[in-house]
């Protein structure tokens, strides 16, 4: 648990991905140069993940 109580960190043997976003994680993004950048692409498409929604 980290110091706010909002993240826990799991070790894992992981297979695939985990984050809704289709990336490994959902650690993608990091501050440079006071920016937000995005660290890591996408694996898989979302949409691949959680399939069409029929409307």
């Amino acid at each position: 648990l980290d110091c706010d109580g909002d993240t826990i960190l799991l070790l894992v043997d992981q297979d695939g991905v985990a984050c809704h976003t289709g990336r490994r994680n959902c650690f993608y993004r990091a501050a440079r140069d006071g920016k937000l950048v995005e660290i890591a692409v996408p694996l898989i498409d979302p949409a691949q993940l959680y399939g069409h929604k029929h409307g």
